[in-house]
């Protein structure tokens, strides 16, 4: 399962929709910090298998004042025996639009290494354009050009461009367009992503949220079993957090539940309080 960076792609693969409108951001502010723990399934077997990190921080890029989101992934003790993944994705995004300037992966699976830094020179409703330079042990370096239809982003500016998304409008069943290209192989995924309604989740703490339930057309292939084969439950408020995921993969199934959170802008609103 070389290459494969699960463990930060499912909060993030779902996410950039092109009817996001450039105004005030609302849903974070530079200093929250929110953990997830993943869970995998062997056999009857559940294993806390990974612990996910994004933060948000203020950052400068080529002169342009900028969102500096990160998101870190790594598996825990108890599962390393099976798999070790200590993957890193940077991104720097317009402070307005969400738009992403910069991204890199830095990727450690196994014997694996892989390092991607992707340039958006230009992305727009109309056209994206990024500059990809790929790095592998023992490779030379991957430079690619790519000119791409339609608004196309990275993966971490994805998801908080998500959360900056009014959910409101949405009928039972409704798709939603979007597309996001990843890895050195230059192609553009186009996906959409479908509204199932509000559901009330507790997460294994015993916490309980009102959500909106979505679920993406995946990339069937080497992870999924299914293009329909992961559903996410985000809160039902101005934050939007993804609090429960739950997905199924070729080797097995994983679910991963929000931690704990820091430095939201406002109160959840969606938060139940604690199952009795």
């Amino acid at each position: 399962m070389k290459r494969i960076y699960f463990f930060l792609l499912i909060f993030v693969i779902f996410a950039q929709i092109p009817t996001f409108k450039a105004s005030a951001v609302t849903s974070f502010k530079p200093g929250e910090r929110i953990t997830y723990n993943a869970y995998f399934n062997i056999g009857f077997v559940w294993l806390q298998a990974a612990r996910v990190d994004f933060t948000v921080r203020n950052g400068i890029y080529n002169g342009h004042p900028a969102y500096h989101f990160v998101a870190a992934g790594r598996t825990l003790k108890t599962f390393a025996r099976f798999y070790q993944v200590y993957d890193t994705l940077y991104s720097y995004a317009d402070k307005q639009t969400l738009y992403p300037y910069f991204y890199q992966r830095v990727a450690h699976e196994d014997n694996y290494w892989a390092q991607d830094d992707f340039y958006f020179d230009q992305v727009t409703p109309q056209s994206t354009t990024v500059r990809t330079h790929c790095y592998r042990r023992n490779k030379d370096v991957k430079k690619q050009t790519l000119h791409l239809k339609g608004t196309v982003t990275d993966l971490v500016s994805a998801l908080y461009r998500l959360r900056e998304q009014n959910f409101s409008s949405l009928q039972l069943g409704q798709t939603i367009p979007f597309s996001i290209v990843y890895d050195d192989d230059g192609q553009k995924f186009d996906l959409n992503l479908r509204y199932l309604g509000k559901e009330n989740i507790t997460l294994k703490n015993g916490e309980r949220y009102r959500c909106i339930k979505l679920r993406p057309k995946l990339i069937k292939g080497k992870v999924f079993r299914s293009e329909d084969a992961m559903t996410v439950w985000i809160t039902d408020d101005e934050n939007h957090i993804p609090v429960y995921v739950e997905a199924k993969i070729r080797v097995g199934s994983v679910k991963a539940y929000l931690a704990s959170t820091s430095s939201l802008k406002q109160p959840n609103s969606s938060y139940l309080g604690k199952k009795k």
